[in-house]
Parts: structure tokens; sequence; C-alpha cells
């Protein structure tokens, strides 16, 4: 589907939402809950915080609504904008202490699979992109979340992080790089 008319049609949804229709804030969380509890796992590392984090997320959009302005831009970057605001305000209060634990499994958050061999070889993996993730700096961890696991394009990204296209584009360069190096250790 062309990605304008999804915009356009999450632009109405987010409209009727701030008129009061909950059912299309209800069909908003349905579109936007699996790439904003990926990109706040990714972020933090951990099932439950990232579960507790998300919902937290939506419910501060849902009471906001009501102040919520459209900019002609993506709702998307609205939840993403409000997801980095409490990621960061989770790690103020943690001082990033925690580590991952047993729990940590990318197959919680990712789809379902058709074999168990499937499920083992995606946490495994899951895994090591975690560890990855955590060698590289935290600006060019976030943006390579947001360009590659939640498949935002630069220019989206530029304006969730407000800062210019080129930035992003260096720091996805220089953080893909990073992992590439820490792969072929």
């Amino acid at each position: 589907m062309n990605e304008e008319i999804i915009i356009n049609e999450a632009l109405e949804l987010m409209q009727k939402a701030v008129a009061g229709d909950t059912e299309a804030f209800g069909l908003i969380y349905e579109a936007y809950f699996s790439q904003i509890y990926r990109y706040i796992y990714f972020r933090v590392q951990n099932v439950a915080v990232a579960e507790d984090i998300t919902q937290a997320v939506f419910l501060k959009v849902f009471e906001k609504l009501p102040d919520y302005q459209d900019r002609q831009r993506p709702p998307l970057a609205y939840f993403f904008t409000v997801a980095r605001n409490k990621v960061v305000d989770y790690w103020r209060k943690n001082k990033r202490v925690e580590s991952l634990d047993a729990e940590n499994d990318l197959s919680k958050i990712t789809d379902t699979t058709d074999t168990a061999e499937e499920m083992v070889s995606r946490t495994i993996a899951g895994e090591e992109i975690s560890r990855a993730l955590e060698k590289i700096s935290e600006s060019e961890r976030e943006v390579v979340i947001l360009k590659f696991l939640n498949e935002l394009s630069y220019p989206e990204i530029a304006k969730l992080l407000k800062k210019n296209e080129a930035a992003i584009r260096q720091l996805a360069s220089r953080g893909l790089k990073n992992l590439r190096e820490y792969f072929n250790r």
C-alpha cells in the first residue's frame, strides 16, 4: 500500500481519536503497538520494563489527545517522541544499571514462528543483536533501531529526533560500521 495513503489514514484515525472516538484510538494502538514496543525493548532490553513503558506511552498519548496538534506528520512520530521521552525518564531513574536477564527473549516480540528451531534461532540472533547494540553509542543505537528495526525513513527519523537528515544518515552509517566490526571480530 502507498505510504502516503497509510499516513493519511493514520492522521484521520488520530483526528477521530482526538474527537473522542475510542475505537479509532484502539485501531491506532493495534497498528503502532509492535513498532513502539520493539523500539522500547531494544532501548531497555528487558521484556517486563518494555511492556510497562509501552503501556505508559499509549496511556500518556490517550490522556493528551485533547492537546494533540496535527502538524501533518505521521502520528507514529508523535508516539515515538513520547516513547523516547519515557525511555529517557526510565534510564534517568534507573541509571542504566540493569543488564540483560534470562527473560529477555527476542522471540517474545517477533512474529510467530513455524518451528521450534526457528524460534531458537531467532532468540539466539536477538540476544546477539542486543549485545551488539550495546557496543555502539546511544545516538547510533537509536537511529539504527528506528531505521532498521522499525523501518522508518531517514526524513521521519530526522523529524522525530529533531536533527538534519545528513546527521541521521551519518549516525546510521557509523552505527552499521561499528556493528559490522562487532560481528566480524
